[in-house]
């Protein structure tokens, strides 16, 4: 479903001091994997998360993500909106 338009407005963006510094040690920009969520690309999700994403985003409900930094661990998120 990604796509290259916002699918959703972003609501208020927060991160623990502990998900930034394995951000920084695997070198990726915090604002590209915003970019990627926005646009539908919510990592590696299992097919029932992933079908009630774009089911959320009609109805703007919780959304889940779940990115692998390179340091190998995992970064999970749940989005509020």
């Amino acid at each position: 479903m990604t796509t290259d338009t916002a699918l959703f407005p972003l609501g208020k963006i927060v991160s623990t001091p502990a998900a930034l510094q394995v951000l920084e040690q695997a070198g990726v920009d915090p604002l590209e994997l915003i970019h990627r969520h926005v646009s539908g690309d919510w990592g590696t999700l299992d097919p029932e998360d992933e079908a009630e994403n774009r089911f959320s985003v009609t109805l703007c409900l919780i959304m889940h993500i779940m990115f692998t930094a390179k340091v190998h661990r995992r970064c999970a998120a749940t989005m509020h909106r």
